[in-house]
């Protein structure tokens, strides 16, 4: 199966980013990007694969300069084709349309350009895509500076765990939200806390409904006649969404090579949000847990056998609940998160399910630290499901 760039629209990692700039920016490709559109443009695992001009299709105009609203013919000049890198770019990384689709059309010299925030982008990729993006064609970064600056952060940045695509696989997201100054943080803490009190933890001591309406509908996963009702269920539920930022854990996973059972959810939620256009029928995205669009979350992993795993959880807030599914339910393993290196959950298990439960509020900007340890002798697969409170 062909996996196009609007098919990883929105999921994007930084790395690929760069390397989708320097591709874009070298001589021999730049004057195809003319009007091009995303579902024209070939991902192949780490290669973006152009059509030839002879292969292009229509042009599109959520992807045209606004130059080239007066004169099609412009929409090959350089700085029109900057200008269509800089909104394919911004639509790859943010899974939605420069200037809410209509493209160059309506920008004028007082239209904001949106920016690119630190969830999505370094200042410095955000700065050149919204240079990108200017109106004015003398304005923008030529093709030469871009491609020294993308040779140089692909040398300068270690390439990611995983990789930019995969019809069923996962990317990764490195930057935090940072929703108030740093100083505020501790205050802001505290008085949550003073407000809260000791019903904190007594509120959130069980999994909520929807949660175990999740645990559920994983569980039913193990038995593959199951698997279509549970499609469906998911296909309709408009709270949940892919936990899609974390890294893969290179140590710990089990390989193509490691022959292992899996409940297949991975494959089922990229073909639900393919199937809706990359988008909920609620019109929400599905991204990845650090959306405050959802409070849930989820993601399959799996384990070598006696392995531990571990995953840097960012971008939170509030009393965190997970829930580690295992494909066996009588699977020997444990569950563990920790919060600057010291425990910050209590576990319960209940059939096979271990729940943990923090015992204190998390802010967007702490990182926690999941582990799971297969205790084994069998390559196991696991749901991580999150429920993250939004304030």
């Amino acid at each position: 199966m062909k996996v196009m760039l609007h098919d990883i629209a929105g999921y994007l990692t930084e790395h690929a980013a760069w390397q989708w700039l320097e591709t874009c920016t070298r001589p021999d490709v730049l004057p195809r990007l003319a009007g091009l559109s995303p579902d024209q443009v070939e991902v192949r695992r780490s290669d973006f694969v152009l059509p030839t001009q002879a292969q292009q299709q229509p042009r599109s105009a959520a992807f045209l300069a606004p130059e080239c609203a007066a004169d099609a013919k412009l929409s090959c000049s350089a700085a029109a084709c900057m200008w269509t890198l800089g909104a394919l770019t911004f639509y790859a990384l943010m899974g939605v349309d420069v200037l809410e689709g209509r493209g160059g059309a309506t920008q004028t010299a007082d239209t904001p350009v949106p920016r690119l925030g630190s969830t999505h982008a370094s200042a410095e990729l955000a700065s050149l895509l919204h240079q990108c993006l200017h109106y004015d064609p003398a304005q923008r970064p030529d093709a030469e500076h871009v491609h020294r600056l993308a040779e140089a952060a692909l040398k300068h940045r270690p390439q990611p765990a995983a990789r930019i695509s995969a019809p069923a696989g996962r990317s990764l997201a490195t930057s935090l939200r940072e929703l108030w100054p740093e100083s505020m943080q501790p205050l802001l803490c505290l008085l949550l806390l003073c407000c809260l009190g000791g019903q904190l933890h007594a509120q959130q001591s069980q999994p909520t409904a929807e949660m175990q309406q999740l645990v559920q509908r994983c569980q039913a996963l193990r038995q593959h006649q199951a698997k279509a009702k549970v499609t469906q269920q998911f296909n309709l539920d408009t709270k949940w969404t892919l936990m899609d930022e974390i890294a893969i854990d290179r140590k710990g996973e089990c390989t193509v090579n490691d022959p292992v059972s899996t409940f297949g959810f991975n494959d089922m939620g990229f073909r639900i949000a393919k199937y809706h256009g990359g988008v909920t029928n609620m019109g929400g995205r599905f991204r990845n847990g650090q959306d405050r669009r959802y409070h849930y979350s989820l993601i399959e992993v799996t384990a070598k056998r006696g392995a531990t795993i571990g995953y840097d959880i960012t971008g939170r807030e509030g009393a965190q609940q997970f829930a580690i599914v295992p494909y066996d339910a009588n699977a020997p393993y444990d569950a563990t998160l920790t919060l600057q290196g010291s425990p910050c959950a209590k576990a319960t298990v209940k059939q096979g399910v271990c729940y943990l439960t923090m015992t204190q509020p998390v802010k967007p900007t702490d990182v926690l630290h999941l582990t799971i340890h297969n205790k084994g002798a069998q390559h196991k697969a696991f749901i991580i499901v999150n429920y993250n409170p939004w304030k």
